[in-house]
């Protein structure tokens, strides 16, 4: 699969959509005035940020706001898989050394069933005070959603994830639907795109409290 994402010219400045695998983390290209460019992203632009590049992509080249939608929640979810399956990996290699599979992980994140739980679960793998709370007690956060998210309440936020992003892909994939305008997808986008600084924020979070830096020497 490869996405398309903007990226300027390191010659001449020109920024058009470059063709990315999602695995490729050193991308190389020619822009279309015959330029050479060699990028490196940066450890922190995972997969599911390259996937909502995609999405954007849709949105804005193609006005094709129902594949916008369905690459929102793609985005969405492959950072939930991508964030369970690192932090539960990581648990157990400190606990006993154990390797767990990737069939292994898939099978105990299907097992929470909906995508909120699922939301809510891999949130609370990386503070256990879970979504809402960590939204509450960070007023920066608390701010951007109080003020510009309206179809978000802090107290159900996955499962206003789960109805604001998940339930028009559903409609999409399930049902055919293909009406969406370019509000709806741009709140897609903006949802999904708030949700991936989220689980941005809760990692951080925890990487720094499974990994704290060596006391410095006095």
């Amino acid at each position: 699969m490869k996405t398309s994402l903007r990226i300027p010219c390191v010659e001449c400045g020109v920024t058009e959509p470059v063709d990315i695998r999602l695995h490729d983390h050193s991308p190389k290209w020619i822009c279309s005035k015959g330029h050479h460019n060699h990028g490196y992203f940066s450890l922190d632009f995972t997969i599911g940020y390259k996937i909502l590049g995609k999405s954007e992509y849709e949105f804005s080249s193609r006005q094709d706001f129902s594949m916008s939608i369905v690459f929102s929640a793609m985005a969405f979810e492959c950072e939930i898989s991508r964030l369970f399956g690192k932090w539960k990996g990581i648990e157990a290699g400190l606990r006993d050394g154990t390797i767990l599979r990737d069939e292994d992980i898939e099978t105990e994140l299907r097992r929470y069933g909906s995508v909120s739980r699922k939301i809510e679960e891999t949130c609370r793998l990386m503070s256990p005070e879970g979504l809402d709370d960590f939204v509450r007690d960070r007023d920066d956060l608390k701010g951007a959603i109080d003020n510009r998210f309206p179809s978000l309440r802090i107290g159900s936020l996955a499962e206003g994830f789960q109805k604001t992003v998940f339930w028009p892909r559903n409609r999409i994939l399930h049902f055919g639907y293909t009406e969406y305008t370019q509000a709806d997808a741009a709140r897609c986008y903006s949802i999904a795109s708030l949700a991936l600084g989220l689980l941005n924020e809760l990692d951080k979070l925890k990487c720094a409290a499974t990994f704290p830096p060596a006391e410095r020497a006095h």
